[in-house]
């Protein structure tokens, strides 16, 4: 009776799908949108259409993501025909369209090996006069997955350290899910194997899919999402040492590149935000690479101190006042008045016993966006570069990691100081020192969600496993990365110069970086 329902509501679709399969038939607003499948908790899956006012919906799941072929939808991401699709719930929206279901998940750490389940959702719009149109959701697929838990995520075509991985959704209601992984390759910061390649992580498969190329390799670039759903790729470095002003854009809906405007100076190494104007902030980087293997403190001379604003409205680069000192490998972070604060960095090299360092700057400023300015705050405790920077629950700013000179070796540190607004106070170390790490708000508790990074010195490169949470007073370790309670045999797998993303459904997704010796191709997902 259930699958005779899901026929007979399909029959009044309008028009075939334009869209991937798995990303809805184009029509309306539905969406579909769940949390983990929280082994130990609960799993809740949002649908509906905004804006649809109390119309009708069906919350479908099968165990087999298809696809399968409808005269009217065309390609299907679910298995609506099959044995063992079924109606989860059948439901009138609320006065904003929306519905939810609500599922308790035993306490079983091995559940993480069960088959996944898929679901999508169908909203009907009765109001209309004539075909009733349907609008149909993403089909998302539901894994059980141990809370700190790690799980194999794929494997990426090549090895990719000091790339970039960008969501290609705004949010969880998006039906847009995958993931942009541009760049990057082999190598060191200072010596760094650039790629024009890309490929796409689909959450729904959990695998990588090659993507176009780009117009020319890059590491050390940035890349993120714009408001109108482009990806916006900036500057990087080739594998010649070549510094670049080239941008270009990645349109979802044609799957394809398309340049934009070059960046006044060339940068790699350089930070991107993306205020709440749209418009996008780039700050400091260096000009060059060529020789870093070998002449280090020539290269660091050239940091930048320069900062350009995009709009990409125009397409067009604007350059700024000067920051206050040169930055190449500092953080910054949208705060929530609007500003972006930029912390630390190396500004410089310097030889010491003909040695070349990196020196660095303790500085820190914020951009104000409505006057397009840099104006000074409080400094760091000690200058650093390679540090991750987060905004915690109450509006500070935690910095934790980084590198710095200790008796002239550049060294790795565990350190953690906390910005109240003006000035900078030292917090509760890391467990250990880490740099070029990724550091992330949660969206649960606020906290900074921290995960490896590279450790050691740069005689001496290794990388660090450790995960875990600091609150702005206290870090409080996780499981390492790699290592999941429900995967007999799953071991630690260390890493620096990754990348991690926030998904759909508020998982994380980890992909590539490298240790001391080489990089890596695998990923993994990993849920608060």
């Amino acid at each position: 009776m259930k699958r005779s329902i899901i026929l007979l509501v399909l029959v009044l679709v309008l028009q075939p799908s334009t869209l991937h399969a798995d990303e809805g038939n184009g029509q309306g607003q539905a969406y579909v949108r769940p949390t983990p499948v929280r082994i130990g908790g609960a799993v809740t899956i949002a649908f509906g259409s905004p804006g649809l006012a109390f119309g009708q919906a069906l919350l479908i799941v099968a165990d087999n993501p298809g696809p399968v072929v409808h005269p009217q939808l065309g390609l299907v991401c679910l298995d609506i025909l099959g044995p063992s699709a079924q109606i989860a719930l059948s439901t009138l929206l609320d006065a904003n369209g929306n519905a939810s279901l609500t599922v308790g998940v035993p306490n079983l750490p091995q559940l993480v090996g069960f088959a996944p389940a898929y679901a999508l959702a169908l909203t009907v719009d009765f109001s209309i006069p004539g075909p009733v149109p349907i609008s149909l959701s993403k089909t998302v697929r539901l894994n059980f997955a141990n809370p700190d838990g790690y799980l194999p995520a794929g494997t990426l075509s090549i090895t990719r350290a000091l790339h970039t991985a960008t969501a290609l959704g705004a949010d969880g209601a998006d039906n847009r899910t995958r993931v942009l992984v541009a760049g990057g390759g082999s190598g060191t910061i200072l010596s760094p194997v650039a790629s024009d390649t890309t490929e796409i992580y689909s959450p729904l498969h959990r695998s990588f899919s090659p993507g176009p190329t780009m117009a020319v390799e890059r590491a050390l670039h940035q890349s993120l999402r714009l408001d109108d759903g482009r990806v916006l790729i900036i500057g990087g470095v080739d594998s010649n040492g070549l510094c670049s002003t080239s941008c270009e854009t990645f349109d979802p809906a044609t799957g394809q590149f398309t340049a934009t405007g070059s960046m006044i100076e060339a940068r790699a190494g350089h930070v991107a935000t993306k205020l709440a104007n749209g418009k996008v902030l780039v700050t400091g980087g260096v000009a060059t690479i060529m020789g870093g293997s070998t002449n280090i403190a020539t290269v660091l001379m050239t940091a930048r101190n320069s900062a350009e604003l995009f709009d990409p409205v125009t397409g067009v680069w604007t350059l700024l006042p000067a920051m206050a000192a040169p930055r190449f490998e500092h953080a910054q972070v949208l705060l929530p008045g609007g500003g972006v604060l930029i912390a630390g960095g190396i500004n410089g090299g310097t030889t010491v016993f003909g040695q070349g360092l990196p020196t660095y700057t303790n500085s820190c400023e914020v951009f104000d966006p409505t006057t397009n300015s840099f104006f000074s705050t409080g400094s760091l405790p000690q200058g650093l570069a390679g540090h991750g920077l987060s905004v915690l629950a109450n509006g500070d700013v935690l910095a934790t990691g980084g590198i710095r000179n200790i008796f002239f070796v550049p060294t790795a540190v565990p350190d953690a100081s906390r910005w109240n607004g003006a000035t900078w106070s030292a917090t509760a170390t890391l467990s250990g020192g880490v740099a070029f790490h990724t550091q992330l708000a949660s969206r649960v508790g606020g906290q900074a969600l921290i995960h490896g990074g590279l450790s050691g010195t740069l005689l001496a490169l290794g990388a660090s496993a450790v995960a875990g949470r600091h609150d702005g007073t206290a870090f409080t370790a996780a499981a390492p990365i790699g290592v999941d309670p429900g995967i007999p045999g799953s071991s630690a797998s260390a890493r620096g110069s990754h990348t991690m993303v926030e998904l759909f459904d508020g998982s994380y997704l980890l992909v590539g970086g490298a240790d001391g010796n080489s990089a890596f191709a695998n990923a993994f997902t990993w849920i608060e």
